[in-house]
């Protein structure tokens, strides 16, 4: 009797991590989730994003992201190239490929790819260019549209089966920078510069 019911106990067990593991193996493979706090150059926001596994042991997955961000104020320096008065909006909008080597289905994660980005809106600056060469940028706003490629790092930790957090760290260039400035028709190019996207993400996996 002790014979069966040990044998029994075992199967249970068997079955339940059985079932573990299955439920592993066929983890939800769509994601959405927000940005809560996102720095873009010298824009901070939030943001939300959808990512899909596009293969059978989650190592692939595409990731759509969008974003709203205002511009951060700094010094007054006119040798500056990044001094503003802030609080011109921008969006931001960067679909991309990210990469698990390890897969996705353990409680640490981590995952590379690239995007390509869009980023439109205010500022009151021009990237790749200098306060000094051009004089004008201390107090004129201007409609910009610029885009580039980011190469993206991303760190996530699982909280159980369909939520989860983590970081998100890109750095790419603008290789597409045109400035209009308000009330004119003109538009200045800019040139091309680095630029950081850094957000601290949660997500609802489903």
């Amino acid at each position: 009797m002790n014979t069966l019911k040990t044998f029994l106990l075992a199967s249970c067990l068997c079955l339940l991590a059985f079932q573990e593991d299955a439920a592993a193996r066929t983890l939800p493979k769509n994601s959405l989730g927000i940005n809560t706090i996102q720095v873009i150059n010298n824009h901070i926001g939030f943001g939300a994003y959808y990512e899909r596994s596009i293969d059978a042991n989650d190592r692939f997955s595409v990731i759509i992201p969008v974003s709203i961000a205002w511009e951060m104020k700094s010094a007054d320096n006119i040798y500056s190239d990044t001094a503003n008065k802030g609080g011109n909006s921008s969006l931001f909008f960067n679909p991309g490929i990210k990469f698990y080597p390890t897969g996705n289905k353990k409680f640490f994660s981590y995952a590379v790819g690239f995007s390509i980005f869009s980023h439109i809106g205010a500022a009151e600056r021009i990237y790749g260019s200098k306060a000094p060469d051009l004089p004008y940028l201390q107090t004129e706003t201007f409609r910009f549209s610029s885009a580039g490629v980011l190469l993206n790092n991303y760190i996530n930790f699982k909280i159980n089966r369909n939520i989860s957090f983590g970081f998100e760290v890109g750095i790419g260039p603008t290789y597409f920078n045109n400035y209009k400035r308000k009330g004119s028709n003109t538009v200045v190019k800019g040139g091309i510069t680095t630029i950081p996207n850094i957000a601290f993400q949660c997500a609802y996996r489903f």
